[in-house]
């Protein structure tokens, strides 16, 4: 019994429901500033600019690195050309802030990578 109390613990932080609203989705439009390739879990921080100029930058997770080269996903692919408009669409974090989780990134030319489903 306290084997499984203790396994809990690192599942619970990996686990995508807690932080984000696995039952909605946001589609955010903008460019890839920078690509954080680190473990667990890279982030894709984005500037999207809203209707009034002012420029936000989303922390987007992806699924881990492992996955993305299995998927033969490297950091250069996933950074797109520099400047390029892409959209992301991610389940939002649960506490309001400019978070999500990637679940598809459309770049420009009209190919995508479908990140979680």
């Amino acid at each position: 019994m306290l084997v499984l109390a203790a396994m809990a613990v690192p599942l619970a932080h990996h686990s995508v429901g807690g932080q984000f609203d696995m039952s909605k989705t946001l589609t955010l439009k903008g460019t890839i500033a920078k690509v954080d390739w680190i473990n667990p879990h890279p982030y894709v921080l984005l500037d999207v600019r809203n209707a009034d100029g002012k420029v936000t930058t989303w922390a987007l997770s992806t699924i881990p690195i492992p996955m993305l080269r299995k998927a033969g996903l490297t950091k250069e692919a996933l950074f797109g050309r520099p400047g390029e408009s892409v959209t992301i669409v991610a389940m939002p974090a649960r506490n309001g802030k400019d978070l999500g989780w990637i679940t598809r990134i459309t770049y420009s030319d009209g190919h995508y990578y479908r990140l979680f489903e």
